[in-house]
Parts: C-alpha cells; structure tokens; sequence
C-alpha cells in the first residue's frame, strides 16, 4: 500500500511509513501547504491511503463522505518520539493485510479500525 502523509505528521513518523510502504510520499517534501481537499485528490491520483493528526480528515471522509482509500488518524499526543514510532509501527503491521478501505485511527490509550463501505 503507498500513503501520502499530511504536513500535520511529525517528520520522523513520516520516515517510518517510507520505510514501511514502499512509494510513500511526504506532502512537507512535494507540496507543501496544500489543503485537505488537495491532500485528498493527490492520494486519490496516487491510489495513496493518508496519514495525519488532523482530526478534519475523519469529518471529510465520515460526514462528507470524501473517498479517502485509508485514512490512518494518529493521535499520539505528549508521547516521546521513539515510543509513538514503535505504537504506530505495531499497529500497522497488525493490520497490514487490512488496510484498503480503513478508517484506522492510533491514540495513547488503543486503538480502532473500522471497515469503510466505498
């Protein structure tokens, strides 16, 4: 799976999903100060799932019903950056196999994958 990963995303998380899924790009690195919508419509282009911490991308993929292929929502607040790598890495090799069409989103405290219906 390839992701696009929004500016909002600390850079070394975004080094991480390189690493993991090949021909991930970084939005700081190619398009720097886009909006949402055009996060949206490259990922889309790239048949690309996103990575963020902007909670605006659930509104526009639930509510707005926006095709989003894989939204991943990290909310790891507060959190030094070595352990945020290690949560994030193990729940998305936990759920390698199911990432299409997934609304996953990683907190401190669990975290939650729901299946989307595009």
């Amino acid at each position: 799976m390839k992701f696009v990963v929004d500016e909002s995303v600390d850079f070394i998380i975004g080094k991480l999903f390189q690493k993991l899924f090949k021909d991930t790009i970084l939005i700081t690195e190619t398009n720097r100060g886009v909006d949402d919508e055009s996060v949206i419509e490259i990922a889309n282009k790239l048949n690309a799932g996103i990575v963020t911490f902007d909670k605006d991308f659930g509104e526009l993929l639930i509510r707005q019903k926006k095709n989003i292929s894989c939204l991943v929502l990290i909310r790891l607040k507060k959190m030094d950056g070595a352990r945020k790598l290690e949560i994030i890495e193990g729940v998305m090799m936990k759920f390698i196999n199911e990432l299409n069409n997934s609304f996953i989103i990683i907190s401190s405290a669990n975290y939650r994958i729901k299946k989307l219906n595009l």
